[in-house]
C-alpha cells in the first residue's frame, strides 16, 4: 500500500515524537481510529484521525484494516 505525500509527512511527524501508531482503517477506507504508543501505553488520539480524514485520500479496500507504523 502506497502512502500519499501528505499522509507521509503527517506520519513522520507523529512518529519522531511517538515510538508506535496504529492506523485502523474501515471498509470504506476512512481512518476509523487511531492510537499512538508512549512510554509502552497505547493512547487514543482522534487529532490526527481527524487529520488524515480531512486529506483528499481514501485508502481503497473491502475489509477493515490495522496498520502499525514504527519508527
Amino acid at each position: 500500500m502506497k502512502l500519499e505525500n501528505h499522509y507521509t509527512a503527517i506520519i513522520e511527524m507523529y512518529l519522531q515524537k511517538y515510538s508506535q501508531l496504529k492506523l485502523y482503517i474501515d471498509a470504506n477506507g476512512k481512518i476509523a481510529k487511531t492510537e499512538k504508543e508512549q512510554d509502552g501505553i497505547w493512547q487514543l488520539d482522534r487529532n490526527l484521525r481527524k487529520i488524515l480524514n480531512q486529506l483528499p485520500i481514501n485508502f481503497e479496500t473491502t475489509k477493515n484494516l490495522v496498520i502499525t507504523l514504527k519508527q
